[in-house]
């Protein structure tokens, strides 16, 4: 299989470390945001995180040699959690890259905390390879909450345009942090 090494969301699955464990009431907010878009998109159903540092493809480093980093990244996020944000607005993944990337729905994240943590992680986590186009120059930080219909006809200007219209203003707090490995989230104890 080929893969983009600068697109994180290749074909083969890639390790990730970042925050999640919003409240319930936090969480059905985040979901009413796209109700109003579900025939263009389906929900996200795994819990709502964000991708603080992404850590290379599984194919590229054993589980084990990643779960190593846990005590490191465990001391970076106890500075951090309870982690406060706001959502902004909403954008798409094919902004970047219309041809290439999975379509998704994302929220962005606002925090002036979010910088320095991520600095934090890519200092902490150098040894690992870094997705340069995501992880630097245009880190933006998200949460995921939906995947576009594979059979829609809208094209992706058109469903941008409807996306520029919604306003996703939330407070959340994030209360726990994850590295996510071939067998799922691993919860980092801090």
């Amino acid at each position: 299989m080929t893969r983009d090494y600068n697109i994180p969301d290749s074909k083969i699955g890639f390790y990730g470390t970042g925050l999640y464990g919003l409240s319930e009431l936090e969480t059905q907010a985040l979901r009413s945001i796209i109700e109003p878009m579900a025939e263009y998109f389906l929900p996200k159903l795994t819990p709502h995180h964000i991708s603080c540092r992404y850590l290379g493809y599984f194919d590229e480093y054993p589980p084990e040699e990643i779960l190593k980093i846990g005590p490191v990244l465990a001391q970076i996020y106890k500075k951090y959690l309870p982690f406060r944000c706001r959502t902004g607005k909403l954008f798409s993944s094919w902004e970047k890259r219309p041809d290439t990337e999975k379509k998704l729905l994302m929220v962005e994240i606002i925090s002036p905390q979010l910088v320095s943590l991520h600095r934090e992680l890519l200092e902490a986590t150098k040894s690992f390879r870094i997705f340069e186009d995501v992880e630097d120059r245009n880190m933006r930080p998200h949460i995921s909450i939906g995947r576009v219909k594979e059979d829609i006809t809208i094209t992706p200007d058109e469903l941008q345009k409807i996306i520029n219209e919604k306003n996703s203003e939330l407070d959340l707090t994030f209360t726990k942090a994850y590295i996510f490995t071939p067998g799922g989230v691993k919860e980092i104890k801090v």
